[in-house]
């Protein structure tokens, strides 16, 4: 996935009125066993300097607060 900030914004009716909402934080669940920088997949923080490589672990959580720009390196393994 390109980089991106997962900015987004949705019309919702809170109490009866329309109103322009938005999340706060992406999260993102890692739930595949054995994987590795071979398999692809990473994301990658362009927050940081320099930009952070965060890669999939089994049964972790990655949170952040949106937006943050950020990128998910192409999945090269058989999965």
């Amino acid at each position: 996935i390109e980089p991106h900030d997962d900015a987004a914004y949705a019309d919702a009716v809170v109490d009866g009125k329309k109103t322009l909402c938005s999340r706060e934080y992406a999260i993102i669940f890692y739930l595949t066993k054995d994987w590795d920088a071979s398999c692809g997949g990473c994301l990658v923080d362009h927050k940081s300097t320099p930009p952070r490589v965060l890669l999939p672990e089994f049964n972790s959580i990655v949170s952040f607060r949106v937006p943050r720009l950020h990128e998910v390196l192409p999945v090269t393994g058989k999965r």
